[in-house]
């Protein structure tokens, strides 16, 4: 199965310099076009874990058995 997803996720410049160290910033959560299919992104603008200073982003997937939205179920 193949889905196309996007969003727009725009950090208020403020936000983002008031994340701590070790801390992160999470988007809103996504619904996909797949029933039970969401994700969110979460963003670490201190990372540090390799001595570089960086930003890291992550991707996350949930998923979730929907009865009733799959032919045979």
């Amino acid at each position: 199965m193949e889905c196309e997803t996007a969003t727009d996720w725009i950090i208020d410049e403020k936000d983002l310099r008031e994340v701590g160290e070790d801390k992160w910033i999470d988007s809103k959560t996504v619904q996909t076009t797949i029933p039970g299919v969401e994700y969110n992104i979460t963003a670490f603008p201190n990372d540090d874990t390799d001595g570089e200073h960086e930003v890291a982003f992550f991707l996350y997937v949930e998923t979730r058995v929907v009865k009733g939205k799959f032919p045979g179920n």
